[in-house]
Protein backbone atom coordinates (compact mmCIF):
# COMPACT_ATOMS: atom_id res chain seq x y z
CA UNK A 1 0.00 0.00 0.00
CA UNK A 2 1.91 2.95 -1.30
CA UNK A 3 2.07 6.43 0.66
CA UNK A 4 2.13 10.15 -0.33
CA UNK A 5 6.10 9.94 0.03
CA UNK A 6 6.46 6.85 -1.82
CA UNK A 7 6.82 4.71 1.71
CA UNK A 8 5.14 1.58 1.77
CA UNK A 9 3.01 -1.29 4.01
CA UNK A 10 3.79 -4.40 2.97
CA UNK A 11 2.58 -7.96 3.94
CA UNK A 12 4.43 -11.23 3.11
CA UNK A 13 3.19 -15.19 3.41
CA UNK A 14 5.01 -18.52 2.61
CA UNK A 15 6.30 -21.11 3.07
CA UNK A 16 9.65 -22.46 4.20
CA UNK A 17 11.56 -26.30 4.96
CA UNK A 18 13.61 -26.90 7.55
CA UNK A 19 16.95 -29.49 7.60
CA UNK A 20 18.60 -30.36 10.76
CA UNK A 21 22.00 -30.73 10.88
CA UNK A 22 23.00 -30.21 14.79
CA UNK A 23 22.18 -29.18 18.51
CA UNK A 24 21.98 -29.43 21.76
CA UNK A 25 19.15 -29.97 24.43
CA UNK A 26 18.91 -28.64 27.43
CA UNK A 27 17.39 -30.06 30.04
CA UNK A 28 17.48 -29.15 33.77
CA UNK A 29 18.87 -31.96 36.06
CA UNK A 30 17.65 -32.22 39.96
CA UNK A 31 21.58 -33.40 40.39
CA UNK A 32 23.56 -31.16 38.63
CA UNK A 33 21.95 -28.57 37.83
CA UNK A 34 21.49 -28.67 33.83
CA UNK A 35 22.29 -31.04 31.15
CA UNK A 36 23.20 -31.08 28.20
CA UNK A 37 22.64 -33.52 25.08
CA UNK A 38 23.09 -33.66 21.61
CA UNK A 39 20.61 -33.78 19.31
CA UNK A 40 19.98 -37.32 17.13
CA UNK A 41 17.75 -37.27 13.71
CA UNK A 42 15.42 -40.21 12.60
CA UNK A 43 12.48 -41.91 14.14
CA UNK A 44 14.94 -43.23 16.65
CA UNK A 45 16.67 -40.25 17.65
CA UNK A 46 15.35 -37.01 19.79
CA UNK A 47 14.39 -34.77 16.17
CA UNK A 48 12.83 -35.00 12.96
CA UNK A 49 15.66 -34.45 10.65
CA UNK A 50 12.98 -32.25 8.45
CA UNK A 51 10.78 -29.41 9.05
CA UNK A 52 8.07 -27.27 6.93
CA UNK A 53 5.65 -24.52 8.10
CA UNK A 54 4.33 -21.58 7.10
CA UNK A 55 5.82 -17.74 7.63
CA UNK A 56 3.61 -14.29 7.63
CA UNK A 57 5.08 -10.61 8.00
CA UNK A 58 3.57 -7.30 8.29
CA UNK A 59 5.95 -4.43 7.95
CA UNK A 60 6.58 -0.77 6.88
CA UNK A 61 9.00 0.22 4.65
CA UNK A 62 10.17 3.76 4.09
CA UNK A 63 11.73 5.37 0.58
CA UNK A 64 14.88 5.77 1.19
CA UNK A 65 14.96 1.68 1.55
CA UNK A 66 15.07 1.01 5.47
CA UNK A 67 12.24 -0.95 6.96
CA UNK A 68 10.88 -2.25 9.70
CA UNK A 69 9.07 -5.82 9.98
CA UNK A 70 7.32 -8.49 12.64
CA UNK A 71 6.35 -12.21 11.50
CA UNK A 72 5.15 -14.95 13.11
CA UNK A 73 6.98 -18.85 11.68
CA UNK A 74 4.47 -22.20 12.57
CA UNK A 75 5.58 -25.22 12.15
CA UNK A 76 2.92 -28.15 10.49
CA UNK A 77 5.50 -31.38 10.78
CA UNK A 78 5.24 -32.66 14.39
CA UNK A 79 9.50 -33.33 14.55
CA UNK A 80 8.94 -35.06 17.55
CA UNK A 81 10.33 -39.15 17.01
CA UNK A 82 7.65 -41.68 15.76
CA UNK A 83 7.60 -43.42 19.28
CA UNK A 84 7.22 -39.98 21.35
CA UNK A 85 3.73 -39.75 23.46
CA UNK A 86 4.61 -35.87 22.86
CA UNK A 87 3.68 -33.46 19.81
CA UNK A 88 6.53 -31.09 19.20
CA UNK A 89 6.41 -28.15 16.71
CA UNK A 90 8.55 -25.06 16.18
CA UNK A 91 7.31 -21.71 16.78
CA UNK A 92 8.70 -18.34 16.27
CA UNK A 93 8.22 -14.85 16.24
CA UNK A 94 10.64 -12.31 14.43
CA UNK A 95 11.38 -8.74 14.17
CA UNK A 96 13.55 -7.26 11.46
CA UNK A 97 15.13 -3.45 11.11
CA UNK A 98 16.79 -3.74 7.98
CA UNK A 99 17.66 -1.65 4.59
CA UNK A 100 16.69 -2.99 1.09
CA UNK A 101 18.49 -2.17 -1.86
Amino acid sequence: MPLRDSSNFFLSAGGYVGIGLFGKNYVPDSYTGTASHDFTFGNTGTQQRMDYGINFNVGYRLRSGYMVSVGYLQGIRDTAPDHAAYEQRNRAYSFTIGYQF
